[in-house]
This record gives C-alpha cells, structure tokens and sequence, in this order.
C-alpha cells in the first residue's frame, strides 16, 4: 500500500513539474495551405503570458492591444485604430 501511494505521488510531481515547464497553453500555431507557420497568441488568459509570447515571436505590433481588450466593440476599434496609427512612432529596443 505505502508503495501504491509512493507511485501515485511521484507521478503526480513529475506531471507537476512538466507542466510547470513547458506549459504553452494559448499559444496557437496556425499553418496555412502553402505550409507557412504563424503564432497567435492571443490565446493566452493571463496578460503577461500574451505579452511574453509577443515579446518572444516579435508579435508585439499585432493582435488586440492589452488596453483596447476590456473595451465595448466600438470603443475597441477606435482603440485598436488609435494604436495602429501610432505604432510607426516607436522602435522596438
């Protein structure tokens, strides 16, 4: 029994621990019909996951803008637009 429980638990570590590590959920590669590969990742809940993701994969002019996603749809495409716009007056260091 002592040795069913050991068993048990380590797995359950060793699946914490991998999860842990290599968790991407959210991030969502699409390949289209010519075979050219995108990541989404929009997908992510958590801010600083979307924000890392777009960091990582030079995402970070693409996609819904962090402030713009908690607003009503017409006020998100005024966001969305003023963002847009205003984009080519930064360089990314």
């Amino acid at each position: 029994m002592k040795k069913l429980l050991l068993f048990i638990t380590i797995c359950i570590l060793a699946t914490a621990v991998v999860f842990a590590a290599g968790s991407t959920a959210g991030a969502v590669k699409k390949t289209d019909r010519y075979g050219n590969s995108e990541i989404n990742c929009e997908g992510f809940s958590v801010a600083k996951n979307r924000i890392k993701c777009r960091l990582q994969n030079d995402k970070d002019a693409y996609g819904n803008p962090e402030p713009c996603r908690a607003l009503s749809s017409n006020q998100a495409e005024a966001c969305v637009q003023l963002y847009t716009d205003s984009l080519p007056c930064y360089k990314k260091r």
